[in-house]
């Protein structure tokens, strides 16, 4: 279906052939295009309405032209955030497209990448995941396994297999496409690296640190080159980074990284962030036996009143065992025990990427009570954690 018409000619057409005529339709589809790119999704939709209605009575359901313009239509309606609608009229345009153009036919495979979309954006993943591999097969037999379709169609089939659990596979997938477009493109390309984060992501969601770390290094590097060290997202990734580094217990090299990441956010106006990463300063700190200088960042966190809830329960729960290595047992106790049970009762609330502070600050509980030498507490919160570990995994299965 051309986008070529300009846009006088509707109306030229409507006089000279009539409202009906199929060139008139055409017409009338193009502009509907223009109308939906221009970003008035509502009004594009009514057009499209209009044409496929049209088109249908005129030239029949089974028509390129009607089948097109339905699809449209589903399209536009996806834009408006009418999902069941789009879902409904991407169905049949599909269904139409394949007994008619053939499943092959670009069209169709495009209708289909559509409502893969909107069944994704539904949490109807299976019907989703079975569309993408749908796609990929087709896209393999017509245009080869190593052609940019056919890797960007496996890119999303690995989407499908993360969002429905099948982590591992994922993760496999994904490794492949992220690859592909490392060799094609270079690491530093801003394709390369949104699907670098999506392979991160996807080994956050199965506990693989340790293989996330070097794409964080690696996109972090990229980001401040082509971005600069103050952009959102370089600033995003430095944080991700230094998280990673703190987990996998890279404390020296974590802190390192933090002090430049303080550095460009001391020059913001970015004050949660600021109070972020002072927070995730202390616990580097804290780990490496600095214990006056993790209270004094401590100190600069919590005196930030952007700091969210549970950035400042996390620094609550250091100051805690800065406190405790300094002998302040009570005021310790107090702190540790009160942030370790609000963050676990927030964790059904939390973010996957948050969900670690709970744990630890469980541990830092745990570890008081050990140099304290109360036996009883070390049990119940040692069994507190485990549950709190189960927990995280069910919820990690479930998201």
């Amino acid at each position: 279906m051309s986008a070529h018409h300009s846009w006088g000619t509707p109306e030229r057409r409507q006089r000279g052939l009539g409202t009906n005529h199929p060139d008139t339709l055409t017409s009338m589809h193009s502009v509907a295009q223009g109308t939906l790119l221009l970003g008035d999704p509502k009004e594009a939709a009514s057009m499209f309405e209009q044409v496929a209605a049209t088109m249908s009575e005129r030239l029949g359901e089974e028509d390129e032209r009607t089948l097109i313009s339905v699809a449209s239509l589903g399209a536009a309606y996806h834009k408006v955030g009418e999902l069941q609608k789009a879902a409904n009229t991407l169905r049949k345009a599909l269904d139409g497209m394949r007994s008619h153009l053939g499943p092959s036919h670009p069209e169709s495979l495009l209708t289909l990448n559509n409502l893969a979309i909107v069944y994704r954006v539904l949490d109807r993943h299976a019907e989703s995941l079975q569309l993408y591999e749908e796609s990929y097969s087709l896209l393999r037999k017509k245009l080869g396994a190593d052609h940019p379709q056919t890797i960007h169609s496996l890119h999303e089939m690995g989407h499908g297999y993360e969002h429905t659990g099948r982590i591992a596979e994922a993760i496999q997938i994904l490794k492949k496409t992220y690859e592909f477009r490392t060799d094609r493109l270079g690491e530093s390309h801003c394709d390369t690296l949104q699907w670098s984060s999506c392979l991160i992501a996807a080994y956050f969601a199965n506990g693989e640190l340790l293989k996330a770390e070097p794409l964080l290094q690696s996109a972090l590097r990229a980001r401040k080159n082509e971005l600069g060290v103050d952009h959102p997202e370089t600033l995003g990734t430095t944080r991700g980074y230094v998280d990673t580094l703190i987990q996998n217990g890279k404390f020296s090299e974590a802190k390192d990284v933090c002090n430049e990441w303080i550095a460009v956010l001391d020059r913001s106006k970015d004050q949660a962030q600021y109070g972020r990463a002072q927070t995730t300063f202390a616990e580097i700190l804290l780990n490496l036996k600095e214990n006056d200088r993790a209270l004094d960042a401590v100190s600069i966190a919590m005196g930030i009143e952007e700091l969210d809830r549970v950035q400042r329960l996390r620094a609550s729960s250091i100051k805690g065992a800065a406190l405790a290595a300094k002998g302040r047992t009570d005021a310790a106790e107090a702190l540790l025990v009160g942030s370790a049970e609000e963050l676990r009762d927030m964790i059904p609330s939390m973010g996957i990427v948050f969900r670690w502070h709970a744990p630890k600050a469980c541990e830092r509980v745990i570890a008081a009570y050990k140099a304290w030498g109360n036996s009883e507490e070390v049990e119940i919160w040692e069994k507190r954690l485990l549950d709190l570990k189960e927990q995280i995994e069910d919820l990690r299965d479930r998201t």
